[in-house]
C-alpha cells in the first residue's frame, strides 16, 4: 500500500473520529444507536419473563393497565409499594401502546441502555472537548457485561443508571455554562430518579451538588444571584417528586409510611443478602465480572482521575459520584451487584477520558510527526474495538437472557384460560411472578422453594381449585394435603391439576 493510499485512509479515519462539527457529530452518535439498537434489542422478545423482577413488575404495570390507578397497582391483590412508580408507568404505557408482548416490556429498558451508552460518548466528549474520548467511552459501556444484562431485562436499576448519568451531564453543562435549561434538566432527571428507586439516588447528592457548588465559584457577583440556580434547581426537583409522595401519603397514611419508606427501605437496607453475604470485596468481584478485561485499566484510569480531579472539577465530580456509591454501598450490610450499576456508565467516562490521553500524547501533533501521530491514534483505537469485539463476543453468554421460565409461562397461561372469573389458582412451586403474570390471576402460593422439602402452608384448597405444581413436589402435595386431585396437563416438569375436594 503506499503513501498516498495511507493518507487517504487515515484521513478518512481523522474524519470520522477526530473532527467535530456537528455534521460528523451527528453522524458518530447514529452510528453509536445503530450498534446500541442491535445489541439491546437482538432476540429481546424470545424468551418468557423471568422471575422475579420481570415478571414482578410486569403484573404491577397489568394491573395498573386494567385499573387505570396511576398512584400505585397493585401486585397479586396487595397494593405495590416495593418501588416508586415510574419504571411501571412506562410499562402500563407499553401496555397500552403495544400490549403485553416481552419485547415491547422489556424495550423500556433497552432504550434506557441505549441512551446510557449514548449519554457516555456526550459526557466524555463533554469533558474532554474530544469527540474520540466519547467513542472510547461508548466503546467500554457498550462491552459492560452488566450493563449488557440489565438492559435486556425489565429493572428499575438501568432506568435509575440512565437518569442518573443524564442528571450528571446537564449538571457538567451547567458547571460550563449556568444556562437555565441545563439547570432544570438536571433537577428533572435526578427527581424522576428519585420516583425509581427508593434510596439509591441519594448517593447521587454529593456529585450533583458539588458540580452546582462548583459552577457558584466560578461565577463573580453576588450572593442572591449564586442562590437563584440552586432555589431553580430545588424547586424543579420537588415539583417532579412530592405529587406522587403527598398523594400516596394522603391516600394510604400510615400504611405507605410502614411499608414503602421503613419496610422496604430503612429495613432492607439493615438486612443481609444471605446469597452473596457481606465481603468488603463483593463489589470489586462485580465490577470484574462487569467490565472482564478492562478491569485490568480500572485501577490506572482510577489513579488518573484522582490526580486529574485536583486540576478539573467535572472529573472531580465525575469521582466523587463513584465513590460515594463504592463506598457506601459497601459498608451497607445489604448487597446485590446491580445496586451499583449507576456507576458503570461513569467508570466507562473516566476509562474512555483516560485512554484518550493515552492516545493523545502531547508533543506527537508536532509537524514533522502528524503522520505518526495518526498511525498510533489509529491502532489504539483499532485495539480497543478489537477487545470491545472479543468480549461482546466471547462473554455473550453472559448478557442474553437464557429461557429459564416457558413451560412456567405456558401452563400458567392455561390455568389462567382455565380459571373462571375471581376464583384463585394455587402455587405448589416457587415461580410466583411468572404464574401471576401469565395467569392474570391472584395466585396462592404453597411454597417458596423446591429444595426444601417442606409441608405446604396451606392445606384448604377448595373442591375444583387449580393447582400449579410440578413432578417434584406433586407428591408431597397429595401426601400433606389428604386431598385426590385430577391431572390436567403436563408441559415438561410442569403440571396443572385440579382439586376433587375429596380426601384419602
Amino acid at each position: 500500500m503506499n503513501r498516498r493510499v495511507h493518507y487517504l485512509l487515515l484521513s478518512i479515519f481523522y474524519s470520522l473520529f477526530m473532527k467535530s462539527d456537528k455534521t460528523m457529530n451527528f453522524l458518530t452518535i447514529a452510528f453509536i444507536t445503530f450498534i446500541s439498537f442491535i445489541l439491546f434489542f437482538f432476540r429481546l422478545g424470545n424468551t418468557a419473563l423471568t422471575n422475579w423482577d420481570e415478571a414482578w413488575f410486569g403484573s404491577v404495570a397489568q394491573n395498573m393497565a386494567e385499573s387505570g390507578n396511576i398512584l400505585a397497582g397493585k401486585w397479586n391483590g396487595q397494593i405495590f409499594f416495593y418501588e416508586p412508580p415510574l419504571l411501571v408507568w412506562l410499562l402500563k404505557a407499553t401496555i397500552k401502546l403495544f400490549g403485553e408482548s416481552e419485547f415491547w416490556l422489556r424495550s423500556v429498558s433497552a432504550i434506557s441502555g441505549v441512551f446510557t451508552v449514548i449519554g457516555c460518548y456526550i459526557l466524555a466528549k463533554q469533558i474532554s472537548k474530544s469527540k474520540l474520548a466519547g467513542i472510547l467511552a461508548s466503546l467500554v459501556i457498550l462491552s459492560d457485561i452488566e450493563i449488557l444484562f440489565r438492559s435486556r431485562q425489565i429493572n428499575v436499576e438501568i432506568l435509575l443508571t440512565v437518569l442518573l448519568l443524564w442528571s450528571i451531564i446537564f449538571a457538567v453543562k451547567a458547571y460550563e455554562a449556568k444556562k437555565i435549561i441545563w439547570i432544570i434538566s438536571s433537577a428533572i432527571c435526578l427527581g424522576l430518579a428519585f420516583l425509581t428507586k427508593r434510596a439509591s439516588p441519594l448517593l447521587a447528592l454529593p456529585a450533583i451538588g458539588y458540580l452546582f457548588f462548583s459552577s457558584l465559584t466560578r461565577e463573580a457577583g453576588s450572593r442572591s444571584a449564586g442562590r437563584v440556580p440552586l432555589f431553580i434547581f430545588f424547586i424543579t426537583f420537588t415539583i417532579v417528586i412530592s405529587p406522587w409522595y403527598l398523594l400516596s401519603y394522603l391516600k394510604w397514611g400510615d400504611q405507605f409510611i410502614n411499608e414503602f419508606f421503613i419496610g422496604y427501605t430503612f429495613n432492607k437496607i439493615k438486612s443481609v443478602n444471605a446469597s452473596v453475604g457481606t465481603s468488603p470485596f463483593f463489589y470489586l468481584n462485580s465490577l470484574k465480572h462487569a467490565f472482564k478485561l478492562w478491569t485490568l485499566l480500572i485501577p490506572l484510569a482510577a489513579v488518573w482521575g484522582t490526580l486529574k480531579a485536583f486540576r478539573d472539577r467535572k472529573i472531580a465530580g465525575l469521582m466523587i459520584f463513584i465513590l460515594t456509591f463504592l463506598i457506601l454501598l459497601t459498608a451497607a450490610p445489604i448487597k446485590s451487584s446491580w445496586f451499583l450499576l449507576p456507576i458503570h456508565p461513569i467508570i466507562a467516562v473516566i476509562l474512555g477520558i483516560f485512554l484518550y490521553s493515552c492516545l493523545k500524547r502531547p508533543g506527537l501533533a508536532s509537524q514533522g510527526r502528524a503522520l505518526l501521530n495518526k498511525y498510533l491514534v489509529f491502532a489504539g483505537l483499532s485495539l480497543i474495538f478489537v477487545i470491545a469485539t472479543y468480549q461482546l463476543y466471547h462473554y455473550r453468554r453472559d448478557y442474553i437472557v437464557p429461557d429459564t421460565t416457558n413451560n412456567q409461562a405456558v401452563i400458567s397461561r392455561l390455568a389462567g384460560s382455565l380459571s373462571e372469573n375471581g376464583k384463585s389458582i394455587y402455587l405448589d412451586d416457587e415461580y410466583l411472578p411468572v404464574a401471576v403474570f401469565y395467569s392474570r390471576k391472584n395466585v396462592i402460593p404453597l411454597r417458596f422453594s423446591r429444595t426444601e422439602n417442606r409441608i405446604p402452608s396451606l392445606v384448604d384448597i377448595p373442591e375444583g381449585s387449580l393447582v400449579l405444581t410440578n413432578l417434584g413436589t406433586y407428591p408431597v402435595l397429595k401426601s400433606a394435603t389428604g386431598i385426590i386431585f385430577e391431572d390436567m396437563f403436563a408441559v415438561g416438569d410442569m403440571l396443572l391439576v385440579r382439586s376433587l375436594g375429596i380426601r384419602i
